[in-house]
Parts: C-alpha cells; structure tokens; sequence
C-alpha cells in the first residue's frame, strides 16, 4: 500500500473511532447495586445508571488505596429531597484513587474526599471527566494532597432556603499541591442571599488553578464568587469568569495571578495578590 492510501485508510479510521476522554472498561470489578463499599485496591466500574434510595449514606465509598472508579459514561443518582446527608463518592483517608468518567446527580456532596486526624492525610488522587449535577450543598469537596481536579462539568449546585447557612461550594479544594485545570462550572448559588456560594474556591497552599471557567446565569446574590483563592504561594492564570458579583478573590497576599479574563462581573478582582499582567 502506498503513503497516500494508507494515510487515506488511517483517516477513515480515525474518522469511525468514538471520541471519548476515556475509553469503557471492561477488566474491572464491577458495581451492580448501591450503596457500595470498596475495600481492595483495583478497578470498579458500573455497567448501567444506578440509584441510591433513601436520604443518607453515600452511593460508593472507598475505603482502600490504590483503587479506580470508572463510571464509563453512567450514572449515580440520589432522588432524594434537599437534604445534607447524601453522597455520590466518598473517599476517606486514602491515597492514589481515580474517579472518573459518569454522572454524579442529585447528592448533598456530589464527591467527597476528607482527611480526618484519626485518618491518614488523603493524598494522590485524580477526579477527572465528571458530570456533577444538582448538588445541594458542594459539587466536588475535598482536602487531599497532591490532587488533581481536571476537566470536570459542575452545574447547578444550590444551597436551597430549607437548609439555609450552608455555602454552595460548586469546587473547594483543600490541603497542598492540588491542580484545579479545565474545569467549567455554572450556576452556583445559595438561598437567601446573605449566604454565601463558591464556583470554585482553592484553599489548598503551593496548588496551580488555571484555564477554568465559572459563571452564574443571573446575579442574583452580593456574596457570590466566581474563583477564590487562598492558599500560600497559589497560581492562578488562564481562567475566566463571567457574570458574577466577584469575579477573582484573593484571600492571601503570595497569590500570584495572570492572563485571566472578566466579563460582566460587579468587581472582577478583588483581594490583594501579585499581579504578574495580562489581566482583563
């Protein structure tokens, strides 16, 4: 076959394959109901939507190092009313974890990493490629080191007026040396307006925020963020926010931003942090 036809039969290949961030796993262990409990180191996946009844306890819960939850392109559901009791994916005290690849829709916490004193510190995970929907109090929570949070769609978390004095928290990332990059979140908002929300907020020290991009579609609340930062010696550039009341906040004066865009906010940067230029 010459260079022009097998270039040509590349192509047509190319062109037939599935485009998908991930492909399907199939060498996995696979979850067929909720709620779930991971307790070896391997690959998990789930095969089909599933949905966890009632108003308490979380859809899956890692409990081991080592472990990967692949979602391939399903969901987990809670159809539970506005409550703060439910979970999609939780992670205690566990290192080198992945969760990747589905829907997570209609938790409190859509996913949960903490680190606890009586736990070791989280550390090493990635959470990447997920749909998190209609959270009620945070889309993707955790305090871990060394975490990556890429390329993720979080949409519609609010903090409804039945259990008002949360904040709506679409992304809080805590700990150290976390990447935020990639990831776009929209319509974060908490009820009544005097509490606060949090598109994405980064309270984790030495930690890269960059190319996000958050907006509301209304502003309809003074105390509502689009990308804060605040952690020691964090850099944030490339993002972008739009049409909330503060853009950019910086908590922390080693903060250092650039090359970041705003667009119909009320205050677009506000704090005090190193401006290294080109922002707008």
């Amino acid at each position: 076959m010459n260079q022009h036809h097998l270039l040509s039969s590349m192509c047509l290949l190319l062109a037939a394959a599935p485009l998908s961030a991930f492909a399907e796993t199939n060498q996995c262990s696979v979850i067929t109901t909720l709620p779930a409990t991971i307790s070896n180191a391997g690959v998990y996946c789930i095969n089909q939507d599933l949905t966890l009844a009632g108003s308490t306890g979380s859809a899956v819960t890692i409990g081991a190092d080592s472990v990967t939850l692949d979602l391939n392109g399903h969901a987990l559901r809670s159809n539970a009313a506005a409550n703060t009791a439910t979970a999609g994916v939780t992670v205690v005290g566990h290192k080198y974890f992945t969760i990747i690849d589905g829907t997570i829709a209609g938790f409190a916490e859509g996913v949960n990493v903490e680190s606890l004193a009586s736990t070791p510190r989280s550390k090493g995970g990635l959470i990447a490629d997920l749909k998190v929907q209609r959270s009620v109090a945070f889309g993707i929570g955790i305090d871990c080191d060394g975490c990556v949070v890429r390329d993720n769609l979080v949409t519609d978390t609010i903090v409804p007026a039945s259990i008002a004095g949360f904040s709506a928290l679409g992304i809080s990332v805590v700990g150290t040396g976390a990447l935020v990059s990639g990831n776009r979140v929209f319509n974060t908002h908490s009820v009544p307006t005097g509490a606060e929300a949090f598109a994405i907020a980064v309270l984790a020290s030495n930690s890269v925020v960059s190319q996000n991009y958050v907006s509301n579609d209304a502003i309809a609340n003074p105390r509502e963020y689009g990308i804060l930062a605040g952690g020691a010696n964090d850099i944030v550039s490339a993002n972008q926010a739009q049409g909330m009341p503060i853009g950019f906040d910086f908590t922390v004066t080693s903060v250092k931003y650039r090359d970041n865009l705003q667009s119909g906010c009320t205050y677009g940067y506000n704090g005090t942090a190193v401006d290294l230029g080109g922002n707008n």
